[in-house]
């Protein structure tokens, strides 16, 4: 979240601006909106909550002593009790915000091509037309396919890839974008992690899957079609037309692409792939499945 946008969520606790915040800081304020006395926050709190009020009412300059303004707008009635109550929660809700999501920020990765290797090959994977074994680092524009069985791909630390027979796919980056390229066959994924946003992507011929943290299946069954199940966590379905979040907690099926001359995504059965699959994969990069700790 960038500054802006914290200075849009005070705007609108102050009432200075009729806009919403975004929607995952919304809690935030509501707890604070709760707070019936300010007499729990810590004095060093409340200082730099003024401090940054100050700065946002451009009442007085930052420079000057904080104690001091608090003494000039009381006096001068600029502030009456209430609006010191509401204006001392907001300021504190600001910084509350800022280190939720500098945490948030910290937790979440990137994905570096420099980490990708083959971990899992029995026949070896073709690599740009050559033969290569388990160990086998890869490149980002390297075009990968099924010499003979499935072969395991681990991306990074949190990001593994099972993918099967006949199947071809390359790696690449734009925009600080992976995009992992889906022309034929079919694969496993499971993420470990929170990837920030938007930052990996699947492209099929029918259409993209944008995830989050997600273990799925997909199969491109043709040039417009796709298969795909999300089996545990939450990705978007996006074509040029049309997108769908979905959603599951054991399974999820959907079959994507163009019928009868539109899009559509439409429900489907789960194939082409088994829990154990996925679990072994799971465990390699130190994943437990919610399904299996609820059972």
């Amino acid at each position: 979240m960038s500054d802006q946008d914290i200075k849009k969520a005070l705007d609108h606790f102050t009432g200075l601006s009729s806009s919403k915040p975004e929607k995952h800081i919304e809690p935030v304020l509501n707890e604070w909106k709760k707070m019936q006395s300010m007499e729990k926050a810590p004095q060093d709190l409340k200082d730099r909550g003024w401090e940054e009020i100050l700065k946002k009412k451009n009442r007085l300059s930052g420079k000057t002593d904080l104690l001091k303004n608090v003494a000039v707008l009381k006096r001068t009635k600029l502030l009456n009790l209430n609006n010191v109550f509401k204006l001392t929660a907001a300021a504190i809700v600001l910084v509350v915000i800022s280190i939720v999501l500098l945490n948030h920020k910290q937790t979440q990765k990137e994905i570096h091509f420099e980490n990708a290797k083959i971990v899992q090959a029995k026949s070896g994977v073709l690599v740009n037309r050559i033969i290569k074994g388990e160990g086998s680092v890869i490149r980002e524009g390297d075009l990968l396919e099924s010499k003979g069985e499935s072969y395991r791909l681990q991306i990074s630390e949190t990001v593994i890839l099972d993918v099967q027979y006949k199947s071809r796919l390359r790696f690449y980056s734009k925009d600080g974008i992976t995009y992992v390229d889906l022309r034929e066959g079919g694969l496993a994924a499971v993420i470990n992690s929170a990837i920030r946003p938007n930052k990996l992507q699947f492209i099929t011929p029918a259409g993209n899957i944008i995830v989050n943290g997600t273990i799925f299946y997909t199969r491109v069954l043709s040039p417009e079609e796709t298969y795909v199940c999300i089996c545990e966590g939450e990705i978007e379905l996006s074509m040029k037309e049309h997108s769908q979040v979905v959603k599951a907690t054991h399974h999820g099926a959907y079959t994507m692409g163009r019928k009868e001359n539109a899009e559509k995504i439409l429900p489907d059965i789960m194939k082409y792939h088994q829990d154990p699959l996925l679990e072994e994969m799971a465990e390699s990069i130190h994943y437990k499945f919610k399904w299996k700790s609820e059972h």
